[in-house]
């Protein structure tokens, strides 16, 4: 193996996030609630209520997720395996350029990984020479004739497989470099042909692992995704045959144009901020925030896009914007005055009655209109409250992230409808290797009498959120004809990379037909996070904000007809 695709692996640890925060509460839920038979109706009707009743947290501990400490043993082990092959007798001179900066992206992974830091589970490198020793020199021969002219002058053969220049850069342009830059989320950047050839082993593994990039929906199991992380099968399959040809360069012009693009948004109609410069805490991995911001808005506002303008993007992993109703503003003011920092910490939801989401949108995202032409209706009076994760393993820092808001010239008269599914009547068992809990809604022709239930028309948007002991989510069109169209599946839930996705080819939808969630957990020892690096033991758990409880919610967004 070449010396380049050794050291790289490590880094690409950090392109995980590897912490969440264990929300210690001040008393546990009771299960009674959540499992007697007699309040089930209470509590379906009143989830909003019921959030807002969950226990708030009163410190920190970091929690690694069981599949990240996985991966971690699966990179230190790789490297122990091929730690004799950094012991070269030769280095040309690309491998030593690569060997340079590799051992730079190593110094600068392992420091934080190996000294005393609680955020991480400690991993001690494997050792690699400092320096490479000299051959040893050979005397020279003396039976053999003087030669009688020069030897010829070797040539380089003329590469006939992938280059980066050709084929590489442009899928790595197109697919990576929205959050691999120099002053992004991710934790290295591969701008240049010397980034890509310094992490190609990482970058090979995350395109085999389907890792990278980071969009847990397979479309070959539910309806394709239109989004930027999309990756053909026949791109990843390029990048990988260019990593194992050992990233050749190429000719700088046989590149391609770079790709127009997409076109250029009118400025905003308005643009608030969080009110601070706010600087994640430096002992946390992920913190997670939420901020109060008052649009003043008077009378009732209707708004077509909305974006998210981070100013920090180190540290700046996703936000979720909800919305305060004017009954929910007094709880969002005591919640922010009650805790002494800027904002105040929040995780599971935002800790007030109203749970809907106006936009979410991850590092580096992309602002799109509302589906169809439609306009989000903000009631006069409301907030906004923007959730904010902050991860600050790849560099800390203030942000200060901008909301821009666009409005539209004239009235839409034409809301989208979010169709909420959610069941918190699950307990699962201690030690359940597998367990399954669902919900439905309909589709109905008339009056919405119920918050499960939605008119007639198209959907353009599926999403599901549950915590990190989830481990698959799906979400079903139930036809009145008894037929079933899988709309999102999630084989490998990830709590870090949760979205609303929209879809490619939006779907009809009449009354009679049904929309059907599952939710699958993985309680079992061998999952368990790691709190402090210790495993911890199996115990059931229930619905809840923290982040050792669990949720399943999941909805669709309509365009009715």
């Amino acid at each position: 193996m070449s010396r380049r695709l050794i050291v790289p692996i490590v880094s690409f640890m950090l392109a995980f996030p590897v912490g969440l925060r264990l929300f210690e509460a001040e008393a546990e839920f009771p299960l009674a609630p959540l499992t007697d038979p007699a309040n089930a109706e209470l509590i379906c009707h009143r989830t909003p209520q019921l959030i807002s009743h969950m226990p708030k947290s009163a410190g920190f501990q970091d929690v690694v997720s069981a599949d990240t400490h996985r991966r971690r043993q699966r990179f230190a082990a790789m490297l122990a395996s091929n730690a004799e092959a950094a012991h070269l007798s030769t280095m040309d001179s690309t491998t030593a350029r690569t060997s340079a900066s590799s051992t730079a992206a190593e110094n600068s992974v392992f420091a934080p990984m190996t000294l005393a830091n609680a955020r991480l589970v400690a991993m001690a490198p494997t050792a690699l020479p400092t320096a490479v020793p000299e051959p040893t020199e050979m005397p020279a021969p003396t039976d053999l004739p003087a030669p009688t002219s020069a030897p010829p002058t070797p040539t380089e053969p003329p590469v006939t497989g992938p280059t980066y220049w050709r084929e590489a850069m442009p899928i790595i342009r197109r697919e990576c470099v929205r959050c691999h830059t120099a002053e992004g989320i991710a934790p290295f950047a591969l701008e240049t042909y010397d980034d890509a050839a310094a992490m190609a082993g990482a970058i090979k593994l995350a395109l085999e692992e389907r890792i990278m990039p980071p969009l847990p929906p397979d479309p070959s199991r539910g309806l394709p995704i239109d989004d930027p992380r999309v990756m053909t099968d026949e791109d990843r399959a390029m990048l990988i045959a260019w990593v194992e040809a050992d990233v050749p360069e190429g000719d700088p012009s046989d590149a391609p144009p770079p790709e127009p693009p997409d076109g250029v948004l009118p400025p905003p109609n308005f643009t608030f901020d969080i009110g601070v410069d706010y600087t994640p805490r430096d002992e946390l991995t992920d913190d997670y925030r939420c901020f109060d911001i008052d649009p003043g808005f008077a009378t009732d506002t209707e708004i077509t896009m909305m974006d998210l303008e981070q100013t920090n993007r180190r540290t700046f992993h996703h936000g979720i914007m909800y919305l305060a109703l004017p009954g929910d503003v007094d709880d969002v003011r005591r919640l922010d005055r009650d805790d002494p920092r800027p904002g105040y910490e929040c995780f599971g939801g935002p800790g007030f009655s109203s749970d809907e989401w106006v936009i979410a949108e991850a590092a580096a995202g992309i602002p799109r209109p509302f589906a169809d032409g439609t306009a989000k209706v903000i009631p006069a009076g409301s907030h906004f409250v923007l959730q904010i994760h902050y991860n600050t393993l790849n560099g800390d820092g203030p942000d200060r992230t901008r909301v821009n808001v666009w409005t539209p010239d004239e009235p839409v008269g034409k809301q989208p409808v979010d169709l909420r599914l959610v069941n918190p009547l699950f307990l699962i068992p201690a030690g359940a290797k597998e367990h399954t809990t669902t919900a439905e809604a309909q589709i109905v022709d008339g009056p919405l009498v119920q918050y499960r239930q939605a008119p007639a028309g198209r959907i353009h948007q599926v999403w599901g959120h549950m915590h990190y002991l989830g481990s698959g989510f799906t979400l079903d069109l139930e036809r009145e004809d008894g037929s079933t169209q899988r709309l999102l599946d999630i084989p490998r839930w990830d709590f870090n990379w949760q979205g609303v996705y929209d879809l490619e080819t939006p779907i009809d939808v009449q009354p009679g037909d049904r929309v059907h969630m599952s939710c699958t957990w993985d309680n079992s020892p061998e999952n368990q996070p790691l709190i402090g690096g210790v495993r911890q033991t199996p115990r059931a758990v229930t619905w809840g904000e923290r982040t050792v409880d669990e949720m399943c919610l999941g909805g669709v967004t309509i365009v009715p007809e």
